[in-house]
């Protein structure tokens, strides 16, 4: 596998938590430094169903060519999930840095963490 990055767009086929879902395309947020050198990588989860578009904490990120994301998606900023690199697909993508820095304000907003 290649070394991720942070607003690297990567597939995380299921079966471990959030219920034991399907494949789920996802978003790094760990930092590099992390990604360097942990065995795991956190990650928010995207959801193709656009009913919650305006909910604060799951922000909208358009399906481009660039980030490899197949449906215009939101990010679920409340459910960040770890995870071992040997349990992850990619990457096929990346995000803009424009979506990378609304993903690091509204994950900050979401853990209370100044940003």
């Amino acid at each position: 596998m290649a070394r991720l990055h942070e607003g690297d767009v990567v597939v995380w086929p299921g079966d471990m938590q959030l219920g034991g879902a399907n494949r789920r395309t996802c978003v790094v947020i760990s930092a590099d430094v992390n990604n360097k050198l942990a065995s795991t990588v956190v990650v928010l989860p995207l959801s193709s169903d656009l009913s919650q578009k305006g909910n604060l904490m799951r922000p909208f990120i358009a399906a481009t060519r660039e980030n490899g994301i197949r449906a215009d998606s939101l990010a679920l900023c409340e459910q960040p999930v770890t995870l071992p690199l040997t349990a992850i697909e990619g990457p096929y993508g990346r995000l803009s840095p424009d979506d990378l820095e609304l993903l690091r304000g509204r994950l900050g907003w979401v853990l209370g963490i100044a940003c």
